[in-house]
């Protein structure tokens, strides 16, 4: 029936059609008597004479006109016309959460206010015995005002009423009803349902983690080309984690998510009174951040400490009604293999093997392999070893790198196999290898060449080139005719893609993956496990070569895969990292340390080595924090305020420069005595991958970043003025922290890629901070930078920073003849591989540094589901 303005239904009169639906036709109305407007859902005339049509009309009325909650749509009347039964609703303005999805996902903190609201209204439903059955975007309406209102209790089931009658969850679809159709909607219906069996208010919560997931990915949980792959997928497979979809998601809410949609009803939020406490305390103990891991890095604030340690136990308060009820899983065991004291850098089982080999840096000594049988006790050193593993053959050879040095993160060296029983190195690739793996033949390699910000080429066997380009590819792994590999996307080398590539060469991508740390083939040759590190957690994760995602095993701290064997025992090392800043002022003997609070990164140090800048880091080129001023002699360091990029401190120790994001870009100047922090806007730029200097007039500063979307450049910005001019070539991408202004403010020393000439060097160019040329140009050996002027702004001091102890040279810019001026050991060197951020007075005789502490442990991870 289609009714037409001005058509009464009883007192209501029709104003204009809304939509239709499976349960009949909505209508906007007027309600003369109260005069308001109301939406009348009416079943058609022709569907009356269709008792079970007409029973699910009548139940939906009855069920919805029985609850009285904010969150559910209300009801007002009920009615029929001509024979046709109406019920009066309220009216809604805004959307379906359907059309709020169809731009894509929702922000975290959205879809935790929209799950908080719907968890409200189904447990006012479950209250009443009501159970809905069919909840899906499309039955959840978003209001103008942000209310969030459950629709269509048409397939709700009344449990009070009902127990006396033989229950069914059969007969009845969204249009139409024919016995032995399942009920629901495909994609959110729970396991239960899909099965025909009946479904109680752990079926809601089913649907509602399906939704939620949605809401957060942007992509439906259970999905399939045809119904029969869709419902197949709700009964047997996980859907991919959040985490490996790309999203910023708190290990929290995706734990929730997790406990929704698990197929056992048993191992399921008990009720949505539970599911709304876990989000409550979710969003009462993260705020608006996400939530933290539980645990605490060292060197952090103690106020941080307890503020996640509080998010923990709310959270798991949560979690409490559910995990009394639930099963426990059993837990996998973790068996350590290494007890001493410095850095794992690879591990591999010996195929057909009770074997491990392994590769450590252990008591600051050199890089060795290791074997260890895993039915005996005991450990040796492998004969004639050295530098780091990357594979371990059949035929009982393995593959490594010696003399590695470190570029963009990752270890580079020369490649060279060696017989495990004994016997001579033999090279293959004499330098610039990122990774390597060996293939079922004999001598059969893929690997990963080439130098930072130069071509990188993937070579499968060695001299055929199957893939090149300027993203960095990671840890190439050969199972029969699959070769699969990490490809590095933008900046960051752990978020990229996984990639599965056959012997023509033909590459697919897998899935996205944050995070990456490592990949070995699974047991049966059909999925690659990996290993992803995020805000403190390790995740594995397997996927099969189709691209399916399921979770194998989630851990607290950084927990590498190194590799799978056929039984599906697998070999992890847990890495932790102690970020440390040192510094020796003139006449002592021996390094401070100079750390204070978070701040655990030295910025820049004063012309007198007396103080230097301290900051709290997530990398060394990049500040977020509150910068400190910490006398080199030992005394209480001194808040300067907010740095939100590379910061420094000008020569005289009277200033700190640095910049801030909001309301828009601003340099920053905060004096380190008295006064006041001066901020000056540039337009155009952005971010924090910003450098800021200020020369020693004071009225000058100097930024390093990008204007109007162009390429990385040097300003000279006016702090009276507000004029900006490009003081270096455009192009020139210089690394933020190996930039050094002169003390006289006259140069500019940076150090870039540029023009790279393919043996690992970088370049130092030095230019005038007035914009009017170049001094010239230095080369860099491989590993080196720069850590300071000499004097007279004639001489530059360089280091290895992949070397210990560190040498340090004074270079001549007129001749390059080198003088050894320092030598820099930090008095316990265990795990730490080279010191970085190396700052030093013009005269050599004080210096401050920062190292990352690496320290590691060797397990046999067994139990995990395959």
């Amino acid at each position: 029936m289609t009714l037409s303005t001005g058509t009464r239904l009883g007192p209501y009169e029709i104003l204009a059609p809304l939509g239709a639906g499976g349960m009949g036709e909505v209508y906007r109305a007027k309600d003369p008597r109260l005069g308001r407007d109301v939406a009348i859902k009416v079943l058609p005339a022709s569907f009356s004479a269709d008792a079970d049509r007409l029973r699910r009309f009548e139940q939906e009325a009855k069920a919805a006109g029985v609850l009285n909650h904010p969150n559910i749509t209300a009801v007002y009347d009920i009615g029929q016309h001509d024979g046709a039964p109406y019920v009066v609703q309220e009216l809604l303005e805004g959307e379906t959460l359907r059309a709020a999805l169809a731009s894509g996902r929702l922000s975290q903190r959205k879809a935790i206010d929209h799950a908080l609201q719907i968890s409200h209204g189904l447990a006012a439903a479950h209250e009443k015995g009501i159970v809905h059955r069919d909840l899906k975007p499309e039955n959840l309406f978003v209001t103008k005002d942000g209310r969030v209102k459950i629709l269509d209790f048409g397939l709700a089931k009344l449990t009070i009423q009902e127990e006396g009658a033989k229950a069914t969850n059969l007969p009845t679809a969204s249009a139409g009803t024919e016995p032995g159709v399942v009920m629901g909607t495909l994609g959110y219906m729970s396991p239960e349902q899909v099965k025909g069996k009946p479904a109680d208010a752990r079926s809601d919560i089913f649907s509602f983690g399906a939704i939620l997931y949605e809401m957060l990915s942007g992509r439906r949980a259970f999905h399939g080309d045809s119904a029969a792959e869709t419902m197949s997928a709700i009964l047997r497979e996980d859907p991919p984690e959040l985490f490996v979809t790309n999203q910023s998601i708190s290990p929290g809410l995706e734990r929730i998510v997790r406990l929704c949609i698990e197929k056992n009803p048993e191992q399921r939020f008990h009720s949505a009174h539970d599911l709304g406490f876990a989000l409550h305390n979710l969003t009462s103990a993260e705020g608006p951040a996400p939530l933290a891991a539980p645990f605490a890095p060292q060197n952090r604030r103690t106020t941080w400490i307890w503020a996640s340690l509080a998010a923990v136990l709310f959270v798991g308060a949560g979690f409490a009604g559910w995990a009394l009820r639930g099963r426990p899983a059993p837990l996998p065991t973790f068996r350590p293999l290494t007890h001493e004291r410095g850095t794992l850098s690879a591990a591999r089982f010996v195929p057909s093997s009770p074997e491990v080999i392994y590769s450590a840096q252990w008591a600051g000594g050199a890089s060795q392999w290791y074997s260890r049988r895993l039915d005996q006790p005991g450990t040796r050193v492998l004969p004639g070893s050295e530098g780091i593993l990357l594979s371990v053959s059949a035929t009982g050879e393995g593959i490594g790198l010696v003399r590695p040095y470190l570029s963009h993160g990752v270890q580079v060296g020369t490649l060279f196999s060696l017989p495990l029983v004994g016997g001579a190195q033999r090279e293959w690739v004499s330098s610039g290898v990122w990774g390597a793996g060996q293939g079922p033949q004999a001598g059969e390699l893929a690997a990963v060449i080439g130098e930072y910000s130069g071509e990188i080429r993937l070579e499968w066997p060695l001299g055929r080139v199957v893939l090149k380009g300027l993203d960095i590819l990671r840890c190439p792994r050969i199972r029969g005719d699959l070769l699969a590999f990490f490809q590095e996307q933008g900046d960051l080398t752990e978020d990229g893609n996984l990639d599965l590539m056959d012997r023509n060469g033909k590459v697919r991508v897998l899935t996205a993956v944050r995070g990456f740390t490592g990949l070995a083939w699974g047991p049966r040759g059909d999925e690659v496990w990996i290993s992803t590190y995020r805000d403190g957690e390790s995740r594995l994760i397997a996927v099969n070569t189709a691209g399916r995602t399921r979770p194998l095993l989630r851990h607290a701290g950084r927990l590498e895969i190194q590799d799978v064997d056929a039984a599906g025992r697998v070999l992890a090392a847990l890495h932790s990292y102690q970020r440390q800043t040192f510094g020796r002022s003139r006449g002592e003997s021996r390094d401070r340390d100079l750390g204070w609070l978070d701040a655990q990164a030295t910025m820049g140090l004063t012309a007198d080595g007396k103080s230097a800048l301290l900051a709290p880091l997530g990398e060394w080129s990049r500040v977020n924090g509150t910068l400190y001023l910490r006398p080199l002699s030992g005394e209480p360091a001194q808040s300067l305020g907010l740095g939100q990029c590379q910061s420094t401190i000008s020569a005289d120790g009277k200033w700190a420069a640095t910049c801030t994001l909001e309301p828009a870009f601003s340099v920053a100047i905060i004096p380190t005595g008295v006064g006041t922090t001066r901020r000056f806007p540039i337009p155009d730029f952005a971010g924090n991958e910003v450098r800021v200097d200020l020369l020693p007039d004071g009225k000058t500063a100097v930024v390093w970043g990008r204007r109007h979307q162009e390429a990385f450049a040097f300003y000279a910005f006016d702090l009276d003025s507000g004029n900006v001019r490009k003081i270096t070539p455009p192009g020139t991408s210089p690394f933020a922290y190996q930039t050094l202004l002169s003390p006289d403010g006259r140069w500019l020393a940076y150090v870039h890629a540029n023009g790279q000439s393919g043996n690992g060097e970088l370049f130092i160019e030095i230019s005038r901070t007035d914009g009017t040329g170049t001094r010239g140009v230095l080369s860099l050996p491989r590993g080196e930078a720069v850590s300071g002027w000499g004097p007279d702004s004639s001489s530059l001091m360089v280091w290895d920073r992949n070397k210990l102890p560190a040498e340090v040279d004074r270079v001549d810019l007129a001749t390059g003849r080198r003088t050894r001026v320092l030598i820099v050991l930090p008095a316990d060197p265990v795990g730490i591989p080279g010191i970085q951020g190396l700052q030093i007075t013009p005269d050599a005789r004080a210096y401050t540094y920062n190292v990352t502490r690496k320290l590691s442990e060797l397990y046999l991870v067994e139990g995990l589901k395959e």
